[in-house]
């Protein structure tokens, strides 16, 4: 059952559906018609059929990231119980949400009733029982002590976009403090994000978010200008961090590190998730496990070859952990 604090913002569709007034988006991949088009597409026949037909020539990346079944693995390492609250931010189609539900009970937030409208019957082709959040993660009042696990998967980078006044790092911060309090003692985020610092990016493998080379690993401010030149009157929409600095994000909202994994070729179509404490023997004894891949488009990076010696090079010296492309992180809230 999902428990809010008193607000006036809150409008219960239907027993597992609830909208906050006036806070909805939209999402870059598709438009607001091409929603309404599939989910009236869904009514009579099957949703991989329906995004297969949509997605797999016009747009292959975005085709491999709905239907891959390695963009949930991290769930194997996600500790759960049976029965739990489970809340995904950003559940798209639910990828993560869907395979989560065999343990507990998942509460999808997302910024557009379409899209959540759009899962409800992918939900029920999979014969998975669901809830839907459509809502600002940020201004939705979720009452606190109620969750045992809250992924972010792929989505704490773009939490700020629509909400002006503060930095990126401002919003990013205040969330994982609402995390914290919304998280039953003991309970779990997950996060799957890129590194700023990865080491395609410091050779030239343009930003997952902004579709721009050399921007990851600069600071917010640098980053905001370099962006204003190439896309002018629009805001920064996303930034990723270095290693240092999601641990020092989790550890101020009062967050206990757990476990941080390296996800090659990244968190998206996940492989492999290493323990940061093995990346530097398993670099040293096989280099790059996997080719790696641009977030913007997955098309293989012409350099692979020169990464794989440069993260051999960086595991001899014992710093490789610092350079994988994306992270796996587990936090807990202390009992």
């Amino acid at each position: 059952m999902l428990t809010l604090k008193n607000s006036n913002k809150i409008k219960k569709l239907e027993d597992n559906f609830w909208i906050e007034l006036d806070i909805q988006g939209h999402y870059e991949d598709i438009n607001s018609k091409e929603e309404l088009e599939i989910l009236e597409q869904l009514k009579n026949n099957s949703w991989e059929d329906v995004v297969a037909q949509r997605f797999a020539d016009k747009h292959p990346w975005l085709y491999s990231i709905i239907i891959d079944r390695g963009r949930s693995l991290f769930l194997d390492f996600l500790p759960t119980k049976k029965g739990g609250n489970y809340l995904d931010v950003g559940s798209g189609w639910g990828q993560i949400a869907i395979p989560l539900s065999r343990q507990g009970n998942v509460f999808c937030l997302d910024i557009t009733v379409s899209r959540l409208k759009i899962l409800r019957e992918i939900a029920r082709q999979e014969k998975s029982v669901l809830n839907y959040v459509c809502g600002n993660f940020c201004t939705f009042p979720f009452d606190d002590n109620q969750f045992d696990a809250v992924v972010f998967n792929g989505t704490l980078e773009w939490i700020a976009l629509g909400l002006p006044g503060k930095t990126i790092w401002q919003v990013q911060q205040e969330s994982l403090q609402k995390t914290f309090n919304i998280l039953s003692p003991g309970g779990y985020v997950y996060i799957g994000i890129e590194n700023s610092l990865g080491l395609k990016y410091l050779f030239g493998a343009p930003d997952d978010h902004t579709c721009l080379p050399y921007l990851s690993f600069l600071n917010e401010e640098k980053a905001r200008s370099l962006y204003a030149k190439s896309v002018p009157n629009k805001p920064l929409p996303a930034k990723t961090w270095s290693l240092v600095e999601y641990k020092k994000m989790l550890t101020d909202a009062g967050l206990d590190v757990v476990e941080i994994y390296g996800c090659f070729p990244d968190y998206k179509l996940i492989r492999q998730m290493i323990p940061l404490n093995e990346i530097n023997a398993m670099l040293s004894a096989g280099g790059l496990p996997y080719p790696e891949h641009s977030g913007t488009s997955g098309k293989r990076l012409e350099t692979n070859e020169h990464l794989d010696a440069a993260y051999r090079l960086l595991a001899k010296n014992n710093i490789a952990e610092y350079f994988c492309p994306s992270f796996g992180i587990i936090a807990r809230k202390p009992e």
